[in-house]
């Protein structure tokens, strides 16, 4: 199913046309949608958000006006802006709660009306944004009708382009829904992701994915009795942001996924509170042990002189590894020692959730 939808994609020129800039594009192109028919667009939004906040002619759409992916607004008699509708894109990204909320606090004047499209329907953020009651989400295939349904029988050359792009984003909706499975536990965690990089969608495949893993993970270790919460930011980053020392809120264990040259990556880091954060992680076919080491005290450590310390605990020695033959470990400069296994294709989501739970266990108890 997955390969006939790509395949259907791939003979959309406006599907190739929007590889370069994913969510670039799309916004481009609800923007020639105001421009094709300003009343059809406004009529349009006004549907989804379910109210009637576009009702005149002295409106102006603009893009990136602070940022905001898409903005209506008009002028009062003072020449003050007065937002109406701010429009947040999300294609290739996710939406984030902490990111809505920023947009939000720009916002001083208007009538303060928040549309978020997201291509993916399930996402850490969206219980909550949604309970907030501020942000209007709206997916791919609800854009797709209320697109069709307002500019049917616009006629000619807009009438070709609007309809494929319709037909483009109905079969990325359907594409996002088959990309996690009611399968996906007795999967492999990547098995298709060679054939989404032949359409040059493996990022997508990777961040639903991953999402997936993560909200299992998650509520698996909340079984263990284990608090886990996910951050925006992973590895050295994840260092700088708590600045070495212990958050107020701090939880057992911190969850990220990520991209990193076009491999997926899924990481657990619990940190001691003083020069290490621990991780346990999954990037591509590597499933890792391995210590971000810190020390103030001793600011020129090598990282062979960090693996002879951290060698000997029971968390990084208990794991099997292989890699470079001439070397007991892997490292990144300029503190990051780790070792690890090949991922095989005998082992399935299940098992690397299993994995990885057991694994987050017995370190929080170490």
């Amino acid at each position: 199913m997955a390969d006939k939808i790509l395949k259907e994609l791939n003979g959309l020129p406006i599907f190739r046309m929007s590889l370069g800039s994913k969510e670039l594009f799309h916004s481009n192109f609800l923007e020639y949608l105001w421009s094709v028919d300003s009343d059809r667009f406004k009529n349009m939004i006004n549907k989804l958000l379910g109210k009637n906040v576009l009702n005149n002619d002295s409106y102006i759409l603009s893009r990136e006006k602070e940022n905001f992916d898409l903005c209506i607004y008009h002028k009062d008699s003072k020449g003050k802006t007065i937002y109406d509708v701010i429009i947040e894109n999300k294609v290739k990204s996710i939406p984030s709660k902490q990111q809505l909320d920023d947009y939000v606090d720009k916002v001083i004047h208007g009538t303060h009306c928040y549309l978020l499209l997201s291509l993916i329907e399930n996402f850490c953020d969206r219980k909550e944004i949604e309970d907030e009651e501020v942000w209007k989400i709206v997916n791919y295939e609800a854009l797709h009708k209320v697109i069709r349904e307002h500019y049917q029988g616009i006629g000619g050359k807009d009438q070709t382009y609007i309809d494929d792009y319709c037909s483009f984003i109905s079969n990325m909706h359907k594409l996002q829904q088959q990309i996690v499975s009611g399968n996906f536990e007795s999967e492999e965690l990547w098995s298709d992701y060679g054939i989404y990089k032949k359409y040059r969608l493996h990022d997508l495949y990777i961040k639903l994915r991953g999402l997936k893993f993560i909200e299992l993970l998650k509520n698996r270790l909340a079984a263990e009795g284990l608090s886990a919460t996910v951050v925006s930011v992973g590895g050295f980053r994840f260092r700088e942001l708590w600045g070495h020392t212990v958050p107020e809120n701090r939880v057992d264990v911190y969850l990220n996924w990520n991209v990193f040259n076009a491999v997926g990556q899924i990481a657990a880091y619990v940190y001691n509170g003083e020069n290490e954060i621990y991780e346990i992680v999954i990037q591509g076919y590597q499933y890792r042990h391995g210590i971000n080491y810190y020390d103030e005290q001793r600011p020129n450590i090598t990282l062979d002189e960090i693996w002879e310390e951290v060698k000997g605990k029971t968390f990084i020695s208990c794991i099997k590894h292989y890699g470079n033959k001439n070397k007991n470990h892997c490292q990144y400069n300029p503190d990051y020692v780790y070792v690890y296994n090949k991922i095989t294709s005998q082992m399935t989501v299940e098992y690397l959730l299993k994995r990885m739970v057991d694994d987050i266990g017995k370190l929080c108890n170490h």
